[in-house]
């Protein structure tokens, strides 16, 4: 993680901890960059890019302020990922599924309707990825992934294709929480079949049936690890810390 980096994400992680407050203003830029250690271009440079993911504001005579969170891009990939890490991690994981119950299931049942051959394709070679690769594995990460954004590419619905960047980094979060629960993944591989089986025959509402049903296993499998006496037990930390998403679709090692 570079120096800019480390900056947006100390400033980020202090507003959507609520450590600072929708309407407080920042310190000025010399203040703050001798506080965080860093550069006033480096701070500066966090600011623009908070700023375009509408957590802060900057005026003239005002100062940089943080924004009420209606403002904030909770869409926004990174964003997504600094609120998995802090806070209460229970309730974004409510809202997570909450998110992909409304939109993965309608995405497999158009996927039913207007799925080409091709797209067809495309979400049986993510499923054969995954059903030949080690289920704790980076590739396996990567072909769950890429089931999930088949299938919304296969919906040839411009706005629900346009969420695969969302998707990913809701996946990714999903994929290392439910990692926490031994055989999770294993036990899932027979409903994403299921999914795929109903896309094929063209089974509209079994299609977004079976997806409801793959992400309520999903949920369930959560539900066991904030189960509090888990909580007792075990840090809700990243579970595959090996794996991470670049944002494009394909994951790497961190080792």
């Amino acid at each position: 993680m570079t120096i800019h980096q480390q900056v947006v994400r100390e400033l980020a992680v202090r507003i959507l901890s609520g450590e600072v407050n929708p309407g407080d203003v920042l310190s000025t830029e010399d203040i703050a960059s001798a506080e965080l250690d860093v550069s006033r271009t480096a701070y500066r440079e966090a600011i623009k890019v908070l700023t375009a993911k509408g957590l802060l504001e900057s005026r003239p005579k005002v100062g940089t302020r943080v924004l009420q969170k209606t403002f904030w891009n909770m869409l926004d990939p990174d964003i997504i990922g600094w609120k998995s890490e802090i806070g209460d991690r229970a309730g974004f994981i409510d809202d997570l599924f909450e998110f992909r119950q409304i939109i993965e299931p309608a995405a497999a049942r158009l996927a039913a309707r207007k799925a080409t051959p091709q797209d067809i394709e495309q979400i049986q070679a993510a499923f054969t990825r995954m059903s030949e690769t080690d289920a704790e594995s980076p590739e396996n990460f990567e072909a769950d992934f890429e089931f999930h954004n088949a299938i919304l590419q296969a919906s040839n619905n411009e706005l629900l294709c346009s969420l695969g960047h969302v998707v990913e980094a809701l996946l990714l979060t999903s994929f290392e929480l439910s990692a926490l629960r031994p055989g999770a993944r294993e036990d899932s591989l027979p409903l994403h079949e299921t999914v795929l089986t109903h896309i094929r025959l063209g089974a509209e509402n079994a299609a977004r049936d079976a997806m409801a049903t793959l992400l309520t296993s999903a949920r369930d499998d959560l539900d066991e690890v904030f189960k509090p006496d888990a909580e007792a037990t075990t840090e809700i930390r990243h579970a595959v810390p090996e794996a991470r998403s670049t944002r494009n679709g394909k994951y790497h090692s961190r080792n």
